[in-house]
């Protein structure tokens, strides 16, 4: 509703509203791992690479979707994109390399729609990605490797934190 959106704009809070990479990748997970149950059988009788492809695009669609529920702001469409290009490469057998599935999602959007470019959105979802990407690993490097696990987990979404701050500052 436009009053409720214009509400949560003059209150501050309308970043409330944004859909994230986090939520599509719930949604992912969740739609990857019911397809997996649902092509379990398929699994069961030896054809392990059909299962995997009809569940990588099960899950394909339904983030699609998902996207498309929400509208496709930039965040989204990065996300579903990213998630998408991840999930083609280990299904291949392939260990997708965040950098490259970063580029290879902002090469697509931009010869899509080259005016995204322009747009705060799409800048600030990619350099967010890109902050966490260059920033993480320096903090999860600095532990030793006896470290306690859940300390780890805080380290590193602590991480996470500062690199998208940097990344959007």
């Amino acid at each position: 509703d436009p009053d409720v959106r214009k509400a949560l704009k003059d209150s501050g809070t309308a970043h409330l509203l944004a859909v994230s990479g986090l939520h599509v990748g719930i949604v992912c997970g969740l739609s990857f791992f019911a397809a997996r149950l649902l092509f379990g059988l398929l699994l069961f009788r030896g054809f392990f690479r059909i299962a995997s492809w009809l569940a990588v695009f099960a899950t394909i669609f339904l983030c699609s979707l998902y996207g498309g529920m929400v509208g496709w702001p930039s965040s989204t469409q990065r996300a579903v994109l990213m998630a998408s290009i991840a999930m083609v490469a280990i299904s291949m057998g392939r260990r997708p390399d965040p950098w490259s599935v970063l580029s290879i999602s902002a090469i697509v959007l931009l010869f899509w729609e080259p005016d995204l470019l322009n747009r705060i959105g799409f800048l600030l979802s990619y350099s967010a990605v890109a902050g966490i990407l260059l920033v993480t690993p320096r903090f999860t490097r600095l532990l030793p490797p006896d470290f306690s696990p859940l300390l780890k987990k805080i380290v590193t979404s602590f991480g996470v934190t500062v690199g998208a701050t940097l990344g959007t500052l």
